[in-house]
Parts: C-alpha cells; structure tokens; sequence
C-alpha cells in the first residue's frame, strides 16, 4: 500500500511539472522575450546590423601633408593605421576600423595626394575618369576651390543618405557655417582629427599664472564667463620687465602674451564677428564693417596690439608675416609668455618635447553678453569631407562615413582628449570640459575658407584695409553658382 502511494504520488509530481512548463510556455510563447534573451547591439547602434555591404570598399582620395608621404599628426591614422602600435590614439583608430569591418564587412582604401593644386587636379581627373573616388578628404580651403568645378554632391539633399548631419559628431554648428543657400558640399565630422588640430584657441603658461599669483581661467571659461577684460588683465599683471629697464622679445623678460599678425583676426572672431555672417535664407552679407566688428577691432588693436609691455606682438620685430607666428611659439616654448593663441596641433607638435606645464582655453569672448564662444579655424588643414557627384553607391559611401562618424566620436575622442592633456584637472575643472568648449564652439568663417579678395590679411600687421569693390565681385561669384547648381 504504501509503495502504490508512493508511485501514484511521484505520478502526481510528473504531471504538475509538465502542466506547470506548459502554462509557463504558453505565456513565455506570448510575451517578449528580449529581457531574457537580449538581442546583441549593432556596433553603431542606430545603423542597426546589416550584411547588405559586405565586401564593399569606400575608395577615399586624401590629402595629409604638403607632398603626397607627408602626414600631419593623427591624419593617417584616422582613415589607415598600419597596425597597433600602442599609441593610444592610432589604436583607438586600428580597433574602430577593425570592429566596422567586423560588424558590417566594408573596407576603406585610401589613395594620398599632396595637397593644394595637386589634390584639385587629382580630385578633377577623377571625376572625369570612368572610376571616380567615392569620398575626397582635405581641408576646406582646397574644397573652396573645387566646389564650383560641380564635381561633388550637395550633402543635404542625397536621397537615402545615412548621414546624420544634425548629430554632434557631423559638428552641426561648422557644417551650417560651411553651407551656402542650404546646400552644403563638404562637411566636418569625427571622421578625421585635422579639424580639431586646426581649431583656435588659447594656450597658457601654468607656472608663471601661479608665480604671478593669478587666479586660473579654466573654471571662468568653462562657465562662459572667459572676456577679452579677463585676458589682457592676466597678460599685463604677469608681465614683467628683466631688471634692464628694457623690455626685449629675445631677453629675459616675461610677456603677458605673445600675438602673430593673424591673431588679431582670431581675436575678433572670438568676438563672433566673422568676416562674413548669412541672414535667413543663408545667404552671405558682409559683416567686417559693422557696428560690433570695428568695436571689437578696435579694443583688440587698442588693449594688445599697442600695449608693447604686456604682449610681444610679434610683426614689430618680424616683417615676414609668414614666420611671425614661429617667432610668438619660440618665446612661449621658451617659458616666457603667459599666454598664447595657436592651433591644437600646437600642442600635439610642439608642446609634447616641451616641459612647459600647460593649459587650453577657448579664445575669450567680447563680454559675457555673447552667448557663445567662437573659436576660429586654419581654413588650410581644417579638414572636411566630401562625396563625389557621380558617386556610383551614394547609399553605401553615406552609411560607410556615418559609421566611421559615429564610431570614431564614440571610441577615438576620449583617446584623443587624453593625449592632449593625459585627463587632468586643472582649478578642480576636468580639461575635458574645456576642450568640448573649445570644440563645441568653433567658427568657420567662410570668407577666409574661400578667401575672398586674400581678406585672411585684412587684419595682418594690426592694420584694417578692406575694399567692397574687391570683395563682393569674388564673393557674389562663388554665390551664383550655389544659388544656380542643380
């Protein structure tokens, strides 16, 4: 009797687990199931997985450097590291390239050019070849002088393209200065660094701010309160004369700044006024002469330029305007200036063999009335990217570049960010926050990207010459094609 229990018991057991896994399946069957078993994320999420483009490879003409084998620094390494090599932003680069192929089975093939008129006739004998370039990479100067040779597609309006243009990593902010009358035929991204490389700003000398008892302007500029009034206060209480009587740019004495004849044009557009704004149907309108423009030039020309005891402006001892701003990176490298304005690659160059502690700001404002910072370019190497007219796979070449995008802003920045300045914290504020200002607010005048009447020496050697005659003709040219291309 009790055996038969038993049995009859462990039969019972049997079938209330077989109808208790059948209720759980029924409701299993009729409920999502990714909380249990989770899809695996596309490496570039919002692309999503596909293997619609394997085997597919973007054919890219670059230029880098000023013969065909030279390269600025991180410049090859963006679109092809040889290998790993275990600098930290060569390998972020070799892993991001490495995952895309991985993930969605497309190549890159990179053809480099010199620069300048080597890389138009280049990009031009492509276009007119029976196999042209998907892509053109090389700064924006060069693209101002190709673009109205109608050899590239206007980015805003490819039907189907993946581009995200609006998001941060397309810089939303450069690429609405760069279009004209809404089309835009090159545009920045995180897809290289030579645009970060070629963006403005201010570098300082950390220890004479702390010899001369300053406070430090990281915490200022990161809360938007960093002004021209701030700058050349810091310049001229941490000037000081040698002991000679003689203030000398090769002695021994300690400028508050050192200025290159460009850097008074970069002063002013860090004043947001540009050469050039666009009103509301983007359309160009000379700004030089307005109201805020003489205002800012004339306090800039009046506070650095001819104060010759706080800042060694450096055309008053050079007349050669092309090596002026070697002459103001020399005396800072030497440990004799507080502050100094030059490109970021400054900093990878230059500063890297130097002992020279050192800080990065965004170039001041006029007041804290201006909303934002406008840090300007070097229209030469401000690297940007276009896609060729009678590109034969649109659909591909924009999902290719918004997947090098995103994945370059996603992996490659934060490398970058900590070679530039090894994650520190300066005055309690994390660089980091500083070079997204810096970056985030950058201005891309497109009067000295096409250079319209050579108006990038408008302001060189601390004078304003500028001619309405001269400039509108070339500007009004460049206009009517944007406002006539189909």
């Amino acid at each position: 009797m009790k055996k038969a229990f038993c049995i009859l018991f462990a039969v019972f057991l049997c079938v209330s687990a077989l109808l208790c896994s059948c209720g759980l399946r029924e409701a299993s069957d009729s409920s999502d199931t990714s909380a249990l078993f989770p899809e695996e994320k596309a490496y570039v999420p919002h692309l999503g997985k596909t293997d619609k483009y394997v085997g597919k490879t973007l054919r890219i003409l670059a230029s880098a450097g000023d013969t065909k084998d030279s390269f600025h620094t991180f410049a090859k390494e963006a679109l092809d590291p040889d290998a790993t090599n275990g600098e930290i932003v060569n390998d972020a680069f070799y892993e991001r390239n490495k995952a895309l192929e991985e993930e969605y089975g497309f190549t890159t093939e990179t053809t480099w050019s010199a620069a300048w008129t080597v890389f138009e006739e280049s990009a031009r004998d492509a276009y007119a070849s029976s196999t042209p370039y998907d892509v053109y990479i090389t700064g924006a100067s060069t693209f101002a002088s190709l673009v109205t040779d109608g050899i590239f597609a206007d980015l805003n309006s490819l039907q189907g393209s993946h581009l995200s243009l609006d998001s941060e990593w397309w810089d939303p902010l450069s690429n609405q200065a760069l279009s004209i009358a809404n089309k835009l035929y090159f545009a920045v991204s995180d897809i290289t660094l030579l645009d970060k490389q070629n963006t403005r700003c201010v570098v300082y000398n950390l220890d004479i701010l702390k010899e001369s008892n300053l406070p430090d302007p990281a915490s200022s500029a990161v809360n938007g309160t960093w002004t021209l009034d701030d700058f050349y206060t810091l310049a001229r209480t941490a000037a000081k004369e040698d002991g000679d009587g003689v203030t000398e740019f090769y002695g021994d004495d300690i400028w508050g700044g050192a200025l290159a004849a460009f850097d008074v044009y970069t002063l002013i557009a860090g004043c947001n006024c540009p050469i050039v704004t666009k009103n509301e149907q983007d359309i160009p309108a000379l700004a030089i002469e307005n109201e805020r423009n003489t205002a800012a030039f004339s306090d800039i020309f009046e506070n650095a330029v001819s104060d010759e005891k706080a800042f060694a402006y450096t055309p008053k001892y050079n007349s050669d305007f092309m090596c002026d701003d070697i002459l103001a990176s020399e005396i800072f490298l030497r440990g004799n200036v507080l502050l100094y304005i030059n490109t970021v690659d400054f900093i990878t160059d230059d500063m890297k063999n130097s002992d020279i502690n050192y800080g990065i700001l965004p170039l001041p404002k006029m007041d804290e009335t201006q909303k934002n910072y406008a840090c300007g370019i070097n229209p030469y190497w401000f690297s940007c990217v276009a896609i060729g007219k009678n590109c034969t796979d649109t659909d591909f070449a924009t999902f290719a570049l918004e997947a090098m995008a995103w994945s370059a802003s996603e992996y490659v920045i934060p490398e970058y960010y900590n070679y530039l300045m090894a994650d520190r914290t300066v005055d309690g504020v994390n660089t980091q926050q500083v070079l997204d200002t810096v970056f985030r607010n950058r201005l891309a005048d497109i009067a000295i990207i096409y250079n319209w009447d050579d108006c990038l020496q408008y302001y060189s050697g601390g004078k304003f010459y500028f001619s309405t005659e001269n400039f509108a003709p070339q500007m009004n040219i460049t206009l009517e094609f944007f406002l006539n291309e189909e």
